[in-house]
């Protein structure tokens, strides 16, 4: 889901939509009215990335084990299946 941003303020998340990008425009805005430095900045966009990239690999990781804990009833009786079958005769 995305969010909208109107001017400074953030839209109701049901109602809009938002970005990385338009966030990431707002937070340049903010650092620009306070003077961050250029330092800070960069310090700031290096944590929000490895911060990203955390959530990221976490859900891929849980989607990952979603997949093979749906795979893994379908292999069990893929391997019953030729014993089932001689059984049968």
């Amino acid at each position: 889901m995305r969010y909208q941003i109107s001017g400074d303020n953030v839209q109701n998340p049901l109602l809009g939509e938002i970005s990385c990008g338009s966030l990431l425009l707002q937070l340049q805005k903010i650092w620009d009215e306070v003077g961050e430095s250029d330092k800070e900045r960069d310090k700031m966009r290096l944590h929000l990335e490895k911060e990203f990239l955390n959530v990221y690999k976490r859900k891929f990781d849980q989607a990952a084990k979603s997949k093979a804990h749906l795979l893994q009833p379908l292999a069990d009786a893929n391997l019953e299946f030729p014993t089932l079958l001689a059984s049968l005769g």
